[in-house]
């Protein structure tokens, strides 16, 4: 199984015999690790690799994030979406935790640079006539929202006043959640960033993938109509879509 994910996106190149030996003489690590944890019960480990011709500034986000630089890391956070070819973690809500904001992840605390790299992945699968996200196990970190993100005003009383809020639905993503493909998914190419692949651990994937989650109805008329009608009733409904029933946490993580 492990072979058969390596080659499982030609536009994520293998590192050579001579990387490889420099990294590890050097004692570099290009995998992490990942054990899951199912309504407080252990599900398993997943090794993802971060090959050498991963985006530069993706694949050592990535890294920095399982190892948890400055305490910023994946460590209890939580498997949010499974859909139909991928699950998700939802990430991180803030990439600092120091007080003038700064932080040591690559990449900073947006996805400028990252939107860079995706826009290059996005060239170079049409380049090779084929989709970024072509098989199962492939991992990519979220750089551009998949729900169109949408404000709207309010009129709310404040002090014996009534002022004027936004309301915002839908979330901009910080590069910091993250997917893992069972399927080829060519509708992440727009949105991902593939950055590696798991090499241990798709059964715990697989098992992730197939638990009890809530239907998505977004064919569903009513619904339908409440987003034409702009109901904030049908936005929130739609976030919940696809959410599993069960509390899915990343109990520890780190590089091996």
């Amino acid at each position: 199984m492990a072979a058969g994910l390596l080659a499982a996106s030609p536009l994520l190149s293998l590192p050579a015999a001579a990387d490889e030996a420099a990294s590890s003489s050097s004692g570099g690590t290009r995998q992490a690790y990942f054990d899951i944890i199912v309504d407080r019960k252990p599900l398993g480990r997943v090794v993802v690799e971060v090959p050498a011709g991963a985006p530069t500034i993706g694949g050592q986000r990535f890294l920095d994030l399982a190892q948890g630089k400055e305490g910023v890391h994946w460590r209890k956070s939580k498997f949010e979406l499974i859909e139909d070819g991928f699950v998700q973690n939802s990430g991180l809500k803030q990439m600092s935790y120091q007080a003038s904001g700064r932080t040591a992840i690559t990449g900073g605390i947006d996805t400028e640079l990252l939107e860079e790299e995706l826009a290059a992945q996005q060239r170079a699968a049409a380049a090779a006539g084929q989709a970024a996200h072509s098989g199962p196990g492939l991992v990519s970190l979220l750089v551009k929202p998949r729900i169109e993100i949408v404000n709207k005003d309010k009129l709310v009383a404040s002090k014996g006043k009534l002022i004027t809020v936004t309301e915002t639905f839908g979330e901009i993503p910080n590069g910091s959640a993250w997917s893992i493909t069972t399927q080829a998914m060519p509708d992440l190419d727009e949105t991902h960033l593939v950055v590696g692949r798991v090499v241990e651990g798709m059964d715990v994937v697989a098992a992730l993938a197939a638990l009890p989650r809530v239907k998505d109805n977004t064919s569903s008329p009513f619904f339908q109509a409440g987003k034409l009608s702009g109901d904030k009733r049908a936005d929130v409904a739609q976030r919940a879509f696809n959410k599993p029933f069960a509390r899915i946490v990343v109990s520890e993580c780190g590089l091996l």
